[in-house]
């Protein structure tokens, strides 16, 4: 089982101090199948363009198969310090940011 579910968010985390191996990322198919989106969360330092700490794992009705996205990390809003997890850190749930603004 993950080791934790985000209410706010509604999402499970599973947090590795590695990135996930095979059968990690196995257990992670077969979970998210059940329980829709789950984020495994490694390498737990800042991420950058060369060092990804996340990935999100789902299961899309129409493909009927697990699906990953790699670019699923968590970072801290620069305004506020709140903590988000999101596609390529994208911290917008506080509303300090606006996806714009990272597109910029």
């Amino acid at each position: 089982m993950p080791d934790f579910y985000l209410e706010q968010q509604d999402i499970f985390v599973e947090v590795k101090p590695t990135q996930p191996f095979d059968l990690e990322i196995r257990k992670a198919g077969y979970w998210c199948k059940d329980m829709q989106e789950i984020v495994i969360l490694f390498n737990l330092n800042p991420p950058t363009e060369k060092n990804e700490n996340g990935w999100l794992f789902f299961y899309p009705i129409i493909r009927k198969i697990p699906t990953v996205i790699k670019s699923y990390w968590w970072g801290e809003c620069s305004k506020c310090g709140h903590v988000d997890i999101a596609e390529f850190a994208y911290v917008t749930s506080c509303g300090c940011h606006t996806i714009d603004y990272f597109n910029e």
